[in-house]
């Protein structure tokens, strides 16, 4: 472990694993980021969760070209282009996988051709296994346009997917001493991404709150909405959009922060 100081702060970084990591990823690259919620097969009669599954309603990317956009400075006008899907659907429970599928197929469809259009390489996520897992699962079985089924399989099958949070969530590759509270405890990534990016007055410009909730508030809200049959505030959609975009430009401050110690060494 190599020692530095950032924005006033002692920091333990494991460059060689972090550079191994950063040398992986080929650009252009797509960082993106789902959200998901829980949807109660049997309205107001289960309540153990045991046969719920999850949907997919919400979904931001990020295109960035060559590593050098991810400098603050250029992060402050690719923001402008992020590309937001959401949709919430009618209060209705769904029945079956079958209604799953053809609701998760618009988010899928979306990705893939953002993918393609911008002949994407590798695809960046935070912490994202089970949207992942979902996503190749739809790739292997459900696309129904062969042109570009050949273009998707192979670049899943090459592993161009990284996740950020492999790298970010680990004290062993990235620690902050000062924080450390347990010979086994890892500080996580979000004192992590606090004290690291958002006490930096050039990320704060990029990453200045566009959303006030949380992943648990999203979670609760839909949650409780598809429970009870609630109506939803009309500005919901929104804040979801809004949450879900600013999560992408903290997982590009990661990145950028990442290349930004490797330059160091």
């Amino acid at each position: 472990m190599q020692k530095f100081k950032i924005n006033d702060l002692d920091i333990e970084i494991n460059l060689s694993t972090i550079k191994k990591f950063l040398d992986k990823i080929e650009f252009p690259i797509a960082i993106f980021d789902f959200e998901t919620f829980r949807n109660l097969l049997q309205k107001k009669t289960n309540n153990t969760y045991q046969n719920d599954f999850e949907k997919i309603f919400s979904i931001a990317i990020l295109i960035i070209t060559k590593k050098e956009d991810l400098a603050p400075d250029i992060l402050q006008r690719k923001k402008l282009k992020l590309f937001v899907k959401t949709l919430i659907p009618n209060a209705s429970i769904l029945k079956n996988n079958n209604e799953l599928i053809v609701f998760q197929a618009q988010f899928y469809k979306f990705l893939i051709s953002k993918l393609l259009k911008y002949h994407i390489k590798s695809l960046v996520v935070l912490g994202a296994r089970t949207e992942i897992l979902l996503l190749k699962n739809y790739l292997a079985y459900h696309i129904d346009e062969a042109k570009n089924k050949n273009k998707i399989t192979y670049f899943f099958h090459y592993h161009k997917i990284f996740d950020l949070y492999d790298i970010w969530n680990k004290d062993h590759i990235l620690n902050l001493p000062l924080y450390k509270k347990g010979l086994h405890q890892d500080i996580g990534a979000t004192k992590k991404t606090w004290m690291l990016i958002k006490n930096n007055d050039e990320y704060w410009k990029i990453l200045k709150p566009q959303s006030i909730m949380t992943n648990n508030d999203i979670g609760r809200i839909i949650d409780q909405y598809f429970f009870d049959n609630l109506c939803l505030l009309p500005t919901f959609s929104n804040q979801v959009a809004n949450h879900n975009q600013n999560d992408v430009l903290i997982g590009s401050a990661i990145l950028s922060l990442l290349y930004e110690l490797v330059a160091r060494k």
